[in-house]
């Protein structure tokens, strides 16, 4: 089973990564909470060690000027990769915002976007049921614009995968071909 052979490579690399293994140990530190807003709630998160990649510049002359993290010449000797069919690669995140962090990132240097890109992350959800897949858009945060890529996570970790479960402020658009779009 493909989900196996992402925990051990996770394993691995926190076992031979000091930067990725000690981010992970920190996030016993993290401190959430719940904020209610009557109809709906948010989890916030502070976490100290995600200050520099939340931060980064993702202007567009920043991102001209810097290197992509994500290409495979400019990471790190230590981190290594899984591939995952012949157009991803599987990398655990170096500054996780949660247990078995993943960033999977288009072997190909193109653009943030998901137009073309929906039906691989589908695939992708479907080799690793235990996991959350996700994209993140190409403003979001610490997100590169410049390099096409999604997130995973142990499922359990989003609070939004409980109100899915409950059917909360979700609204099925469409069924075709055993493939549901939901509206949350």
């Amino acid at each position: 089973m493909f989900t196996n052979t992402v925990n051990d490579f996770i394993a691995s690399q926190l076992s031979e990564w000091e930067l990725a293994k000690t981010n992970y140990e920190q996030l016993s530190r993290v401190r959430t909470k719940s904020v209610d807003f009557g109809n709906f709630e948010v989890l916030v998160q502070f976490n100290t060690e995600r200050i520099r990649s939340t931060a980064a510049k993702v202007d567009s002359k920043s991102i001209e000027t810097r290197p992509c993290f994500l290409c495979k010449v400019n990471r790190p000797a230590q981190q290594k990769d899984l591939p995952f069919d012949d157009n991803y690669t599987i990398l655990v995140n170096p500054f996780p915002i949660f247990h078995r962090h993943l960033t999977i990132t288009r072997n190909e240097h193109c653009d943030q976007r998901i137009r073309n890109s929906f039906p691989d992350m589908l695939n992708l959800a479907g080799e690793l049921p235990g996991y959350v897949v996700f994209y993140n858009g190409p403003e979001c945060g610490a997100s590169a614009p410049d390099h096409l890529h999604f997130q995973a996570g142990e499922r359990g970790f989003m609070p939004l995968e409980d109100d899915f479960l409950k059917r909360k402020f979700t609204e099925r658009l469409s069924v075709k071909s055993g493939i549901e779009i939901w509206l949350w």
